[in-house]
């Protein structure tokens, strides 16, 4: 058999393996956002809405930013920053947007076990 004959098949597997695996991370992303958005919506409905501010603010103060600095590499307005630290009202794409750029979970911002070791 010669290379020529086996290249089209190569070309083929190699082809349908980048699709296979695009396909899967689509489908990890997916669900990524949905942990995110359940994460976002526990954090909208229980009492630890408070504690939320306080402890975005802590995670902006540990990592050297101001609210400003934040609120222009989250994308939003300073005040959304002021606000989600006063009252932990903040949309679930902002929450999730500020814990990345803070190096935290979005469950962190409400876990309580967690509290002990922040």
């Amino acid at each position: 058999m010669s290379e020529d004959a086996d290249r089209p098949s190569l070309e083929e597997a190699v082809r349908a393996e980048i699709q296979r695996l695009r396909r899967e991370r689509h489908a990890a992303e997916r669900v990524v956002e949905y942990y995110d958005w359940q994460l976002a919506e526990l954090c909208r409905m229980y009492p630890f809405r408070g504690r939320l501010g306080e402890r975005l603010r802590r995670a902006r103060e540990r990592s050297g930013l101001s609210r400003r600095m934040l609120a222009r590499i989250v994308g939003v307005h300073p005040s959304t920053i002021g606000r989600a630290e006063r009252s932990g009202r903040v949309s679930h794409a902002t929450l999730v947007a500020i814990c990345r750029v803070l190096g935290v979970t979005a469950d962190w911002t409400a876990v309580d076990e967690l509290a002990a070791g922040d």
